[in-house]
């Protein structure tokens, strides 16, 4: 097996030890996927990724400790990093990924990634019968987005009464789910953003995908240790 330099990045941070860490290898070729799957799970990180040349752009895939995924925002900003301070890519970067082609910018010191849209589609009633015996207040309804379950409570007071179970969360689906208030046509919520929030944060489950339904661009920083 060659010599690898990998990188563990702190994305969304201006110093070390502080973000969201990421583990970046940039590669000649892939390894084979057995030997990327122990190398995440060795670094036992959110995220590793890893990322090679394809002409054009880079190739981009990502594992978590456990398994493969098909989308990480802020590994995909960490590898941005390292390809900008340690391998001195200046323009914007193309990665080719499971989900299409992401963007990354430099602006003014720091990283704008276009992140893709991925519109929630309601779940079968059988999935939100099980969601309902896990979760309580129950929710009215399911939705699944790319690879996040979300669930929807009758009220905001539902949502800000709600202490998930990760034990059965995780037990139910590893990459947890969202919960967000229900409001009707025509009316706002008034629920501040700490009322949404992924229901595994502070638990010991893979991280998730944490980004919106809708076409946006998340901007950060990176700092490299």
């Amino acid at each position: 097996m060659p010599t690898l330099i990998m990188y563990q990045v702190d994305a969304f941070a201006d110093r070390a030890f502080q973000g969201n860490p990421a583990a970046v290898l940039i590669l000649e070729d892939w390894l084979a996927d057995d030997v990327m799957q122990a190398i995440a799970n060795e670094n036992n990180l959110a995220e590793t990724a890893f990322a090679r040349r394809n002409g054009k752009g880079w190739d981009l895939r990502w594992f978590t400790p456990v398994h493969e995924v098909d989308f990480c925002g802020h590994a995909t900003l960490a590898t941005a990093h390292v390809l900008a301070s340690q391998h001195n890519v200046a323009d914007d970067m193309a990665f080719a990924t499971r989900v299409g082609e992401l963007r990354v910018s430099q602006r003014q010191g720091a990283y704008q990634l276009d992140l893709p849209c991925f519109p929630p589609q309601p779940v079968d009633g059988e999935t939100v019968s099980a969601l309902r015996d896990i979760l309580s207040p129950h929710p009215v309804a399911g939705f699944r987005n790319f690879e996040n379950l979300f669930v929807e409570f009758a009220d905001e007071q539902s949502v800000r009464s709600f202490v998930p179970d990760l034990l059965r969360i995780g037990a139910f689906h590893p990459l947890g789910a969202r919960r967000a208030p229900f409001v009707r046509p025509g009316r706002r919520s008034c629920a501040d953003p700490g009322s949404r929030q992924d229901l595994h944060e502070g638990g010991n489950l893979p991280s998730g995908m944490k980004v919106g339904s809708g076409r946006r661009s998340g901007r950060g920083k990176a700092g490299a240790r």
